[in-house]
């Protein structure tokens, strides 16, 4: 069964209300001449409103955990556990084993306590967002998080006791992804390595774009920076504009 599109109903109310038989189509101009003159307007739809997820304000206030999965040679799977901060982007704590288990999530976790407490040895509180996954709610996770006091960390369940999704430490998992399918770890130590590689490379040295140029970890140990990136950039996109110049050739330098 056909069913009339929109503009094909919208015109034949167009033609009920000026008393034509309503199996004539006027052509499209005419339609809308009479559209105006009967002051008919479509209703537009409201465009969609892009929903803000966490951000927090200082290192801590939220951390994500979430799990990731690589396989491995002989049917093996392997489970890739990341800790890291909301406001920093910073990996606090990660961890891999075969199989899906919340001592995983526990000896990542361990990291990232760690890590806070050597960074950040005053903080009080601290928030971790984590998805509906049993291994982050297993007995084991939560006798660390009960005995952890600096800081006390209350578990938020995402898209159940906060609004919003894991989406910041997800996006993270896509760029280990990016990783681990350029190097191709087929065995645990292999997988292993190059985790330290993507480690030391995310927090350390490559530069984040939300972070105005600060790596993850400056910005988590130095959440006071506050870079201005805009001269260096004018001096360099002054620099290729002169080399540009110099390219070209003597001609084109006359006109």
């Amino acid at each position: 069964m056909k069913f009339p599109t929109i503009q094909e109903v919208t015109e034949r109310e167009a033609a009920r209300a000026l008393g034509l038989d309503c199996t004539l189509t006027p052509a499209l101009s005419t339609f809308y001449n009479y559209a105006a003159l009967l002051g008919l307007k479509r209703k537009r739809l409201k465009g969609l409103v892009k929903r803000q997820g966490i951000r927090a304000t200082t290192p801590n206030e939220y951390l994500h955990v979430d799990t990731t999965f690589w396989g491995l040679d002989h049917d093996l799977k392997a489970a890739i556990v990341l800790v890291s901060d909301n406001f920093s982007k910073a990996i606090l704590g990660w961890n891999i084993a075969l199989g899906k288990h919340a001592v995983n999530v526990v000896e990542a976790l361990r990291q990232a306590i760690t890590t806070i407490h050597q960074y950040h040895p005053g903080q009080v509180n601290a928030n971790l967002v984590a998805d509906a996954g049993g291994e982050n709610h297993a007995d084991c996770v939560e006798a660390l998080l009960d005995a952890t006091k600096d800081p006390l960390i209350t578990k938020l369940i995402a898209q159940r006791d906060i609004r919003f999704s894991n989406s910041p430490i997800e996006a993270i998992n896509k760029i280990l992804k990016q990783y681990l399918r350029h190097y191709n770890p087929r065995t645990l130590p292999a997988l292993k390595k190059v985790l330290i590689q993507f480690v030391q490379d995310y927090n350390s040295v490559r530069p984040h774009g939300t972070l105005k140029g600060l790596t993850p970890m400056e910005a988590y140990v130095h959440p006071e920076l506050k870079p201005n990136f805009r001269k260096p950039v004018q001096e360099v996109r002054g620099i290729r504009l002169e080399e540009n110049r110099k390219g070209n050739c003597g001609g084109c330098m006359n006109q």
